[in-house]
């Protein structure tokens, strides 16, 4: 649909948009509105006057009455005339400005004359009476101001980019889906493919396309949501009155109207919004229809509206759209903890029960739904009873459907190898409403707070807080746990004395919870992180290719382009003992956690025998979260190392494939426990015989070769590069059975680590004896750290099996030792200088 077209269709709404030349409707509603109140103070007296005038108790009591009443009726006569003649120009005018402006309202039930337009009216807005060109009208329109203040943008920065932009060359095209409107999403959407310079002009303010078009869909649906409430007089708002003799043709429901609640009148009926639970209605709506053991269980995690579904399949059945043996159906929701708790004992509890269902039965017409079902069964079971069995003659009957609603860590505990729960009930699972499915009611959560906190949401920060909430957030689902984030976000921002909420606002508010820097870098952090390299070998020596693997990783992670639905690295460390898997690790977390505390560990050789994976994520026998799971759920955020990975067993390799593939695991109950904000490393000394005959080549160690400087070994000789076949060692591996392939595919990457050659370890020996220094300068001494020092404790320190770990064995024992018997004796006070021989070292 081009542009001409646009304006050719949006001819439909001409008389509203004449009208908006003039006025816009709410300054005419604001009009209307004032002239009915001076209306109806002036009918008042009107009806006092004519009411009472003739009264003679009035008469008697006020002598002056009938005098005043004579005098002033007229005169409030005439006043009430005149102002209905006022009131009548803007109520006429208004309502004619309506007829043409709720055009394109939508309906859930079907009206006669009422079919949607071509073209919305927000659209049609722009496209007439504008400048002919789409970007100069979308930004002059009050729909594209509301968007482009979602948005944050200042109009400043909109009149500047106008200034200097050059209308593009190209045709200006509308996709517009099948059975839909020419609406602000897609005029939005064109205006991206016609504009490039629009494009380049929101990407310079870090406005990507899903936060351009989600705006705009943010305000059309307030337009949407404005246009339901205007239209009082819509079968929609009368269809929800309730009538008189409805349920004349069904039997009674008196005791059921006692306990239960229509949905219509239940509070998740207002709340549930958007596409959420449409899949699940269908299904529900599939079971009911059938013609005996019609019975549904609805289950989901804590936290997920279960209801929602059930709405939506109310909403079907008023509008008529509903598979013919639901028609004239109503939904009833029976919470059946506080009825049990007024009753006083087993059998008037079972009475109850009985004669509840039996008049629901009788009715006829009754969808039964029982919330917290599985609390219900539970609170039941506590004074005696069973039931599913005084349940079971009502599941099966013909007459009345039932759904129960219940969490799934209970189902799983309580119903799910129940054998009459699996035959009389079908279960329909119903899951987190997700990013997309939650942005709609986050949405409407952000406006209450707006009109209660007197401040403004942009959509990127309500896209942030969504986003956010279910990458950062993995405790409770959606869209809860993003409302929570949002309503901790309003008292912060307002403390700050800040009235817009922007995307950045959220980020520091996660940061500040998770202690993931999640906010784009900057400054003094990006070169940091451009440099990391550089700030990691401060610790690590040598290990070049793991020093840059996980650079990569981090660089990834800080900038947001790693994968959300993974960990955030992810890399197995394979070499010998002691070359500085475990420093790596500790310098990984102190960069990027600002802690080298901040490692969750575990001794993978522990988890060896035929429990591991229960041991790890709990068993139903125990009722206990495992200890991989309970870990997680403490401490979400920095680094898991997992010591020792080979030793493990093969269903902990299993388990960690899909960690490592889906960033999350499912614990013994059902719940999820989140990795995905975990950089996890393992750690294993499998292959390291076969790094060790690369390394060797002719079956000797590289420190046996190797000597001082003084002795002129070449430097390269010195150094012991070797350059190790990674595939043939990763192969072989595979070959012995130690690592599955698919497990090493998960892995960010498999990094060899290096034996330790002399010059790594006069790195190390000096990289200790530095700490040593420090140490011994707060006490007014002063270590001289020597070329022969360094090579007594590289002849001394070096054990090719066990890495740098006897270097530092060897400064203890050698030269704090040494030291510490100088200080003793006196001979080492403080202002002393120290530089120690291999001779009294010896």
């Amino acid at each position: 649909m081009n542009y001409e077209t646009l304006q050719k269709v949006a001819g439909i709404y001409g008389g509203a948009l004449r009208t908006e030349k003039l006025l816009s409707g709410s300054t005419l509603h604001t009009i209307e509105k004032w002239f009915r109140v001076f209306l109806i103070l002036a009918f008042a007296p009107f009806v006092v006057f004519f009411l009472f005038s003739d009264v003679p108790f009035f008469s008697d009591l006020l002598p002056s009455f009938s005098a005043m009443a004579f005098v002033f009726f007229p005169l409030a006569k005439s006043v009430f005339l005149l102002l209905l003649g006022l009131w009548l120009i803007p109520a006429l005018w208004r309502a004619f400005f309506l007829s043409f402006y709720l055009k394109d309202a939508d309906t859930t039930l079907p009206e006669a004359g009422m079919r949607m337009p071509l073209i919305r009216f927000e659209t049609a807005q722009m496209v007439l009476g504008g400048a002919g060109d789409p970007v100069i009208d979308f930004f002059a329109s009050r729909f594209g101001g509301a968007v482009v203040a979602r948005l944050g943008l200042g109009s400043e920065e909109v009149i500047s980019f106008l200034k200097t932009r050059v209308p593009p060359q190209t045709t200006f095209e509308l996709s517009v889906p099948d059975g839909e409107s020419a609406g602000l999403e897609q005029y939005a959407a064109g205006l991206l493919t016609f504009d490039e310079g629009l494009k380049q002009f929101l990407i310079s303010h870090e406005i990507d396309t899903p936060d351009f078009i989600g705006a705009a869909t943010w305000v059309s649906r307030m337009e949407d949501d404005y246009k339901d409430h205007l239209r009082f007089w819509s079968k929609d708002a009368l269809g929800r009155i309730p009538g008189i003799g409805k349920d004349w043709a069904y039997g009674e429901i008196a005791l059921l109207q006692k306990y239960a609640t229509p949905i219509t009148a239940h509070s998740a009926f207002s709340q549930t919004r958007g596409m959420f639970g449409k899949h699940e209605a269908e299904e529900i709506e599939r079971v009911l229809s059938r013609g005996r053991e019609a019975n549904v269980l609805l289950v989901g995690e804590e936290g997920v509206p279960k209801l929602a579904p059930l709405v939506r399949l109310a909403r079907r059945i008023e509008a008529g759209t509903i598979l013919p043996p639901l028609e004239h159906k109503q939904l009833f929701v029976f919470d059946g903890v506080p009825f049990v708790a007024a009753m006083k004992e087993k059998m008037q509890l079972e009475t109850e029960i009985v004669k509840l269902l039996t008049e629901t039965s009788k009715a006829g017409n009754i969808i039964f739904v029982f919330d917290n079902f599985d609390k219900f069964f539970l609170a039941v079971k506590a004074l005696g009873s069973d039931l599913l069995s005084i349940l079971d003659p009502f599941l099966i009957s013909a007459n009345i459907q039932v759904v129960a609603v219940a969490e799934l860590g209970a189902f799983r505990q309580l119903f799910e190898s129940h054998p009459k729960v699996r035959e009389r009930f079908e279960r329909v699972l119903i899951e987190g409403a997700g990013v997309q499915g939650s942005i709609p009611i986050v949405e409407e959560e952000a406006l209450r707070a707006e009109m209660k906190d007197g401040i403004m949401f942009t959509y990127p920060a309500i896209r942030a807080v969504t986003e956010s909430a279910e990458r950062y957030f993995f405790e409770g689902v959606m869209p809860d746990k993003a409302i929570d984030l949002l309503l901790e976000l309003v008292p912060k921002v307002k403390a700050l004395g800040k009235r817009v909420v922007l995307r950045a606002d959220v980020l520091d508010l996660v940061s500040k919870k998770t202690g993931v820097k999640v906010s784009e870098a900057s400054g003094e952090e990006r070169t940091k992180l451009l440099k990391l390299e550089e700030t990691l070998h401060d610790r690590v020596v040598g290990q070049d290719e793991a020093v840059k693997a996980i650079s990569g990783a981090l660089r990834r992670a800080r900038s947001g382009i790693s994968s959300p639905n993974r960990p955030m690295g992810s890399f197995l460390f394979i070499g010998p003992t002691g070359v500085g898997k475990t420093e790596t690790t500790k310098a990984l977390a102190e960069v990027f956690f600002g802690d080298e505390k901040a490692i969750t560990r575990l001794d993978m050789s522990e988890y060896t025998s035929e429990d591991a994976l229960s041991r790890l994520i709990g068993t139903f026998e125990s009722g206990k979260p495992g200890i991989l799971a309970s870990l997680l759920r403490e401490r979400q955020y920095g680094v898991l190392l997992l010591d020792e990975f080979e030793k493990t067993s093969k269903e902990v390799h299993d388990l960690f494939l899909q960690i490592l593939d889906e960033g999350f695991f499912t614990d013994v109950s059902g719940k999820r426990v989140n990795a995905r904000n975990l950089i996890i490393i393992a750690t294993s000394n499998a292959g390291s015989d076969l790094i060790w005959n690369q390394v060797r080549g002719d079956g000797k160690s590289p420190l046996e070769s190797l000597d001082s400087r003084r002795l002129g070994v070449p430097e390269s000789a010195r150094a012991g590069v070797v350059s190790l076949d990674k595939d043939a060692i990763i192969t072989e591996i595979i070959n012995r059975a130690i690592f599955k392939p698919e497990l090493l595919n998960r892995f960010d990457g498999v990094v060899l680590f290096h034996p330790l050659t002399a010059e790594d370890l006069r790195k190390i020996a000096k990289f200790m004896l530095e700490k040593l220094q420090k140490r011994l300068r707060e006490k007014g001494v002063e270590l001289v750290i020597t070329d022969s020092l360094l090579d007594y404790l590289v002849s001394v320190g070096q054990d090719p099996k066990f890495g740098a770990r006897p270097m530092n064995r060897a400064i203890q024992e050698k030269v704090e030792q040494v030291i510490a018997e100088k200080m003793l004796k006196g001979e080492v006070v403080a202002g002393s200088r120290i530089e120690l021989t291999a001779a009294e070292l010896v």
